[in-house]
């Protein structure tokens, strides 16, 4: 194990509630076998301003090398005016690797990478399949980016608590009539379902990390189950299978939780900050 000296560079996890990340051990495990002089912790916020405050210091202090971040600040960090956004990150609106590049801080948004390498298969085999999102935030922004934008167009269906709270990236495909966004509320299934097509459904809440139900996936599930809409898929970005991924296989629909996508967005962010980071002195 690298010894932490005076010279021992941070890396962070930005976030709320990261008991559950396993991201800390991927980051630190890659740190050792590279044999760099680092160390990759998390850090909880419980407000946007104590997030901002603590984000502005870190980008003056030299050790500090660089982020991952996690809800409910992928939105946030992007308004932070020392940082540069990537292409990427302009058009989705929410960012979760901050790196540094020469003299300027930058973001960009290793999701994407992650969603792609998820449901690459079934994007190419399942074009006319409807998507339909759980979810907002950050992360449904980067979900609704990889279906419309690098996986060819397709109507996509937005699903959350207030729809005015939604990312900007999808009030924007929203007004341009590529996405729905609905309210949770009354029954939605299986009315915005399509018909006799596979449904891709996504869920980006936190709802199942605790080993809970998702009552949102459940319902979306026994109806697309009950539509007999065949060859759909359950993906759930949670790093490990949920109670409504159990369902889903219960109910003969294929299904797949968030490992895929965790281990490839945290190699992509590896792989940015490695090229700043100083090998350890043996």
């Amino acid at each position: 194990m690298t010894e932490i000296n005076g010279e021992t560079k941070t890396l962070a996890l930005f976030g709320r509630d990261l008991s559950y990340s396993l991201s800390p051990s991927l980051h630190n495990g890659w740190i050792q076998k590279s044999k760099i002089n680092a160390c990759y912790l998390p850090f909880e916020f419980s407000s946007d301003d104590s997030f901002v405050s603590f984000v502005k210091a870190a980008l003056n202090s030299n050790s500090f090398l660089g982020a991952n971040v996690t809800n409910p600040f992928k939105g946030t960090i992007c308004k932070i005016d020392e940082i540069v956004v990537d292409d990427r990150v302009a058009k989705i609106g929410a960012s979760n690797t901050l790196f540094r590049n020469g003299n300027q801080w930058k973001l960009t948004n290793t999701d994407v990478d992650g969603i792609d390498a998820t449901l690459q298969s079934f994007l190419k085999t399942k074009n006319s399949s409807h998507t339909l999102i759980l979810g907002a935030g950050g992360a449904a922004a980067a979900a609704a980016f990889t279906c419309l934008e690098m996986a060819g167009s397709r109507t996509t269906t937005i699903l959350c608590r207030k729809a005015d709270m939604a990312q900007p990236y999808l009030k924007a495909q929203h007004s341009q009539k590529k996405v729905t966004i609905q309210e949770f509320g009354e029954k939605h299934f299986p009315n915005i379902l399509p018909t006799n097509k596979p449904c891709l459904l996504i869920n980006t809440l936190p709802l199942g990390h605790k080993n809970e139900m998702n009552p949102f996936a459940k319902e979306a599930l026994e109806a697309i189950s009950s539509s007999q809409l065949t060859n759909s898929l359950y993906f759930d970005m949670i790093y490990r299978d949920t109670p409504a991924i159990n369902l889903a296989r219960s109910l003969g629909l294929a299904a797949v939780n968030g490992e895929t996508m965790l281990h490839t967005q945290a190699e992509k962010s590896f792989v940015i900050w490695k090229d700043s980071l100083q090998p350890a002195q043996a």
